[in-house]
């Protein structure tokens, strides 16, 4: 359940059709060079969605707080991702563990595809480090649980959208900021992001102040003002996976939960 608060004819230039050309040329070589920039940092199975949803402005309550939010400890270290994603699907009514994950996450140096490291190593180093949001994504909905891969790149309106029709949200936030995050390739030349002292929580509330978590860290509700939040969740390119309540997959007839996961 959600609560929401709530003339004249100008001289005719014949070199303006060039111009427009060539302006529109360099447009779309921008696209291109953009796009090809996130297709090397994100597979490419979740760029069209992930783009779709920049197009998406509101309006959207001015507030919304989820049921049923909760606090849970993460069991191993380095097991932020799966608590998370854990704390939002039990929101949602499904019913699953973090440990739940373990063997249905490959290994994988680029985190986009697996978990990279060991996830009983010590936080904040990038060689035992976790996972991002595609790999979740993929083993929800093998469970039959919906979910959706989100990069917001700035735009707070997808967290209030996702939050306002009653997801919730788990989000990767840089916590020591940017000056620990850099690039590197895997063995395939993808190009991909880490980041030192990478954390994930669950967002299940908003207002026109704060953003809502649970944080599985240390088992603590936490507030952030917007601008501080967006500061960590802009690091990781607004980096998020919105996990669909039990009552609305049922209500679509669309995803079937196994016995086990109900």
């Amino acid at each position: 359940m959600v609560t929401t608060a709530g003339s004249m004819q100008q001289p005719h230039n014949r070199r303006f059709p060039r111009k427009l050309g060539i302006a529109s040329a360099l447009v779309v070589l921008a696209l291109v060079v953009w796009q090809s920039g996130v297709l090397n940092r994100v597979p490419s199975d979740y760029v069209p969605d992930a783009i779709e949803r920049h197009l998406d402005t509101g309006p959207y309550p001015a507030s919304a707080m989820l049921a049923g939010a909760y606090l849970y400890q993460q069991q191993r270290p380095l097991s932020c991702e799966y608590a998370s994603t854990t704390i939002a699907a039990t929101i949602g009514g499904w019913n699953i563990t973090e440990y739940d994950f373990d063997d249905a996450v490959p290994l994988n140096e680029n985190p986009h595809y697996g978990y990279r490291g060991n996830i009983w190593g010590e936080w904040g180093n990038t060689t035992d480090y976790g996972i991002y949001t595609e790999p979740l994504h993929d083993v929800l909905a093998s469970w039959g649980i919906p979910s959706e891969v989100i990069y917001a790149e700035g735009d707070a309106n997808i967290l209030k959208r996702e939050l306002s029709s009653g997801h919730a949200v788990v989000v990767w936030l840089a916590m020591r900021g940017e000056v620990n995050s850099f690039h590197v390739q895997d063995e395939e030349g993808r190009s991909y992001q880490l980041t030192q002292y990478m954390h994930v929580m669950t967002a299940y509330g908003y207002d026109e102040d704060y953003v809502y978590l649970s944080d599985p860290g240390t088992a603590v509700w936490r507030t952030y003002g917007w601008d501080e939040f967006m500061s960590m969740w802009n690091v990781m390119d607004g980096m998020a996976l919105s996990v669909m309540p039990k009552s609305i997959s049922m209500e679509t007839d669309t995803f079937l939960a196994p016995t086990r996961f109900t």
